[in-house]
């Protein structure tokens, strides 16, 4: 049988920490509580209408949605459900909402709002910063190709990476309507836009500028108050980890006899990240220092993780005495960057794709692909050395030896 817990109590809720579904006991089935990998959790309600369709609705985030709130909201859905009605039922055409902004309010409820936290912040800076504004006004059934082609051009023209994210944005947010009934099936407008090309440069540094890194890393770590920050910084370089995976590690995930990180919840799922020496010394210090759940607990929000925004003034700091920031019109050098100079490395080393991939955590060997050229040079290298060879064969006359 499914536990059930005491949901009426705060104590209680706060007290669960494990990410997952956790039901009311006075409404078992029917109110739960979801706690998500960021600590963060939110009210849902499920119900079976008259023809025996599941439906979900997420009620509101706790602790903003206090519980008698949310238990008084579920029963309310409860009691119109055994009256006969469909609360969450699709809205009869009249009803609907028409334009685009209003649509992507129920958009955003429904499916954003359930993704992972890096990932609704993305959907919700691709939806406020460039849909809402370019089409928002639109009736939804009015939509064309050309008028998410128009947009996504435009944007493209400087922005070819962020062009193809409101691409695919634009792409799911019209499959949503089509199933809504907002628009005839297979009449997605952006269906039909081809994604742009990204010109990818790897982010891979050189020798001095590696050193010029771990220099100012060190001397940025002489300041107490940007340890923390500094060590999360060192974990990305020596790891090839996303931030939030280090950012979010808890202690129950660190694994240092057998020199591992077990992530239940990554981006791409379960994920394992092999530690090497410099990782595992940092990690093991760093467990001496802190109690409680999180690895890096944050210094302005209680019983939380640190945040990228944690790592601002420490990363600006460092990358600036590093000489990582751009002044030419290029980009500077992202604290993402230091996964990508991870593969890199590894690249040129002379590994494979496979090990990069299952190094990196890749669910598909697609994303690694975009190291390919670097797995490659080695053995470019070893065609031009023979070529050297043949060429200067070539160029010693006959019976002189050099």
């Amino acid at each position: 049988m499914t536990a059930q817990y005491k949901l009426r109590k705060k104590t209680t809720i706060e007290a669960l920490t494990e990410p997952g579904i956790y039901w009311a006991d006075e409404l078992p089935g029917a109110l739960a509580i979801r706690v998500n990998p960021d600590g963060s959790r939110a009210w849902l309600c499920y119900y079976r209408n008259g023809a025996g369709v599941q439906r979900k609705k997420v009620l509101g985030r706790f602790p903003v949605m206090a519980p008698a709130v949310a238990f008084e909201a579920a029963s309310k859905i409860l009691l119109a459900v055994r009256s006969g009605q469909d609360p969450f039922a699709p809205k009869p055409p009249e009803e609907r909402p028409l334009t685009v902004a209003e649509a992507l309010k129920d958009f955003i409820a429904d499916h954003v709002s359930q993704k992972k936290p890096n990932t609704r912040a993305q959907y919700e800076h691709v939806i406020s910063a460039y849909i809402r504004p370019g089409i928002g006004a639109r009736r939804v059934d009015e939509v064309a190709r050309e008028d998410c082609a128009r947009l996504i051009h435009r944007i493209g023209r400087e922005k070819p990476f962020m062009a193809n994210r409101v691409r695919a944005v634009l792409r799911k947010f019209f499959n949503d309507c089509e199933r809504a009934g907002l628009r005839k099936q297979g009449t997605n407008p952006v269906a039909l836009v081809e994604r742009l090309t990204e010109h990818k440069r790897h982010r891979d540094l050189t020798e001095e500028q590696t050193r010029g890194l771990l220099a100012a890393l060190s001397e940025q770590r002489q300041d107490r108050n940007r340890a923390a920050a500094v060590d999360v910084i060192m974990l990305l370089l020596f790891s090839g980890a996303r931030v939030s995976e280090i950012c979010g590690l808890q202690r129950s995930e660190v694994d240092l006899d057998r020199g591992m990180l077990r992530l239940p919840d990554s981006k791409t799922g379960e994920k394992t990240i092999y530690l090497n020496a410099p990782a595992a010394e940092i990690l093991r210090e760093q467990l001496k220092r802190v109690a409680g759940r999180w690895v890096f607990p944050s210094a302005h929000r209680e019983n939380a993780p640190m945040s990228r925004d944690d790592l601002y003034d420490t990363w600006h700091a460092v990358r600036s005495a590093a000489g990582l920031i751009a002044d030419d019109g290029e980009q500077s050098f992202r604290l993402h960057d230091l996964r990508h100079n991870f593969a890199a490395t590894a690249a040129g080393a002379g590994f494979s794709l496979v090990q990069i991939g299952a190094l990196l955590g890749h669910k598909h060997a697609a994303t690694t692909g975009r190291y390919a050229d670097l797995v490659n040079r080695p053995q470019r290298d070893a065609a031009e050395a023979i070529a050297a060879l043949i060429q200067r064969a070539g160029a010693t006359p006959k019976g002189v030896k050099e």
